[in-house]
């Protein structure tokens, strides 16, 4: 069984030889200010201060009853006195202070690098010294104390005493879970040079074996960078419930460069062994979160005053089998010319990509196809009568050649809008009013020659979007007469209210693609949000299709109060989240956040959140948390639940079994000092368990 306090005393020692190296890391008395109530000499003609005596020594402020002095060799002593260091945090009381110009050694000291400036936490020891020379700190007899209780102790040592980046371990991070079991690594730091570091990370996992993440970091004037990897030599969990291979492993490389005349480079890759590396390990591991991808890119771009200019591999591993359909885009070239005066703006973009289809795990297809996109537009703009016009106009010039045909496409859009502010003031608030017509116009086209790319409704759906559709190889078809009204309501500090209501009028609610129709959430759409205090909000978005059912609504609401807080979301959405237009099944999200917070008298707090799929019915997430905080000190421990498919059994055996996962987590902190683990609301700001 996991013994808590074996490992509360083995973490001590690694509190406290990260302590001495900050202890160490003071400047020596070059400069010596000083004052006292009496000031005289002794025999060996050095400065004796009594009565209520205060010494500057550079950054070390020292106050006693008496103190002796010799300003010539820079060095003196005292008994019985209190010490800070105020940009080090470092305070504390010594028996007996003796130094010179390159030693200083404390007697029967107890220190400590707690903000609180109270004895919650503290070092005791019979001798502490360090020169400037050795560049050391030299201990005995050291022992830390939390709250009157000795938690570990160090007989002898030596350390580093420079506030400069040294090689050392840093602190432990245990966690406890029903996949993994007891989880425990102990970090080690590489200071390799000034912009370059390093960080090996042994882990015990002791449902699944021994682990290793390493990473480097590198920073220069021009370019920098981070590689973490992970490896997992034999993982016992694993090998038993899905494969053979036990051998798992990720790897993130993250590259920027800047060149001269605004020109950048960039590198993403990142890979791993199999599909649920992620979801064991997830950030814990290797720092990056789940996701559907596991990017692959290499991106180059030049901007200036009148161009943008892209080029971009777009490759990628899929991890969530939904994206399996997906095309790699290898290579993709972006080209944006453009201008403007006062009352237009102009411009060309282009778009020219090289698909492959491919990127999960068990796809073998080699389709391939070719994507380009040429689209001059106008924007212009003018007011009458305080009426504002806003005119927008494109053409889409389109090719796509696949492997045994082509296609080619002439689109044109427009988008007109007329709209009139009102504004209406009185001593407390200003009122902005403003009715708004929208004319979208793009004719209907034949597209079945064309390919799906990438493509799905999009979530950002409006009523005043030219384009429903995600990518540019389908244009929805638009005859839309839009009618809406905007409010606004302010004070003197920030905006009260927003209301947005639009109709419309006239106009297809449906899209045609290939021999598939897809609804649209139209024609009502309502936007609300209300902020009555500063400590409330409220927020609602509302979709309405033509028979009166509810294609979207969303709504949150949060509330906070002196010791407590409360968020709650809510998100029904029909028919709208295929990842792909080919998905024929109905892709309905009906889903319930809340989250809440409890501050009791400063010391303890609590934390709880839920994800919930009210669709069906299955309780995502689920983050219990309880904290104890002084001035001093803090802890915490948190129990999280996730839930989600088992795509590795839906893949291989068409089985829809869950996969959950439990985590006990630990967060222990000094102030001033260090941390073992995360802090609880980590867990709680994060959508998934990783």
């Amino acid at each position: 069984m996991f013994n808590f306090s074996k490992k509360i005393f083995l973490l001590s020692r690694y509190c406290f030889l990260f302590l001495l190296v900050i202890v160490g890391s003071f400047s020596f008395g070059q400069k010596i200010n000083y004052s006292a109530g009496k000031i005289s000499s002794n025999l060996n003609e050095n400065l004796v201060l009594e009565d209520s005596v205060s010494l500057q020594i550079d950054n070390l402020s020292i106050s006693t009853e008496k103190f002796v002095l010799n300003q010539e060799n820079q060095s003196g002593y005292s008994e019985s006195l209190s010490f800070l260091v105020e940009e080090k945090n470092f305070w504390g009381e010594a028996a007996r202070l003796n130094f010179s110009n390159e030693n200083i050694t404390f007697k029967d000291v107890s220190f400590s690098l707690c903000p609180c400036f109270e004895k919650i936490w503290w070092i005791e020891a019979s001798e502490i010294s360090f020169s400037e020379d050795s560049e050391s700190v030299n201990f005995k007899n050291a022992k830390l104390i939390i709250q009157d209780k000795t938690i570990g102790a160090w007989p002898k040592g030596s350390f580093p005493a420079s506030s400069d980046r040294r090689s050392g371990f840093l602190l432990p991070e245990i966690n406890i879970s029903n996949k993994s079991g007891i989880d425990a690594s102990i970090p080690y730091y590489f200071n390799l040079k000034k912009n370059l570091d390093a960080t090996l990370e042994p882990r015990y996992i002791s449902k699944r074996g021994f682990g290793i993440s390493k990473e480097l970091r590198y920073l220069t004037n021009t370019f920098d960078g981070v590689i973490n990897s992970s490896i997992l030599t034999n993982d016992k969990e694993y090998e038993d419930n899905y494969s053979n291979n036990s051998f798992r492993w990720s790897f993130n490389l993250i590259h920027s460069q800047a060149f001269e005349e605004n020109s950048f480079f960039e590198i993403k890759y990142a890979n791993v062994s199999d599909t649920f590396f992620l979801n064991d390990f997830g950030g814990d591991f290797n720092g990056t979160t789940k996701t559907l991808y596991s990017p692959q890119q290499l991106i180059f771009s030049n901007y200036s005053d009148n161009h943008k200019a892209v080029l971009k591999i777009n490759a990628f591993k899929i991890i969530d089998p939904l994206g399996e359909n997906q095309f790699q885009e290898l290579p993709k070239l972006e080209f944006s010319w453009f201008g403007n005066n006062k009352l237009y703006n102009y411009g060309i973009d282009s778009l020219f990509s090289f698909y492959r289809k491919g990127g999960a795990f068990n796809n073998t297809s080699k389709e391939k196809l070719e994507d380009y996109h040429i689209s001059p537009y106008l924007n212009f703009s003018t007011k009458r009568n305080s009426i504002l016009a806003e005119v927008s106009a494109k053409i889409n010039l389109s090719k796509f050649n696949l492997e045994a045909s082509s296609f080619e496409r002439i689109q044109p859009e427009l988008r007109l809008k007329f709209s009139k502010n009102f504004v209406k003031k009185d001593s407390s608030k200003i009122d902005f009013l403003k009715p708004y017509l929208i004319f979208l116009l793009s004719p209907q086209k034949n597209q079945d020659g064309i390919p799906l790319l990438n493509s799905g409704i999009s979530m950002r759906q409006n009523s005043f979007l030219i384009n429903n559709l995600n990518g540019k190889n389908f244009l929805a078809e638009k005859k839309d007469l839009i009618l809406g009204w905007l409010s606004e309501t302010y004070n003197s500090k920030r905006k009260l209210m927003k209301f947005n209501f639009s109709k419309k009028i006239s106009g297809a609610n449906e899209i045609k693609i290939l021999d598939k129709t897809f609804i649209l959430p139209e024609p009502y759409n309502l936007d609300f949000s209300y902020l009555p205090d500063k400590k409330s909000t409220f927020n609602l978005n509302l979709k309405i299709n033509d028979v009166k059912e509810f294609n979207i609504l969303n709504f949150n609401f949060e509330k906070s109060f002196s010791v407590s807080s409360f968020k709650l979301n809510y998100f029904w959405a029909e028919d709208i989240n295929s990842y792909l237009l080919n998905d024929s099944s109905k892709k309905k999200l009906n889903q319930l956040d809340a989250e809440f917070r409890f501050n009791g008298n400063y010391k303890y707090n609590f934390s709880s959140k839920i994800i919930y799929d009210i669709e069906n019915s299955n309780l995502t997430n689920f983050v219990l948390g309880l904290e104890y905080e002084n001035p001093g000190l803090k802890f915490g421990m948190a129990l999280i639940h996730s839930k989600e498919l088992d795509w590795v059994k839906v893949i291989n055996e068409s089985i829809y079994d869950d996969y959950n996962q439990e985590s006990f987590r630990i967060y222990f902190e000094l102030k001033g000092l260090g941390s073992l683990g995360r802090p609880i609301d980590n867990y709680i700001k994060r959508r998934t368990l990783n």
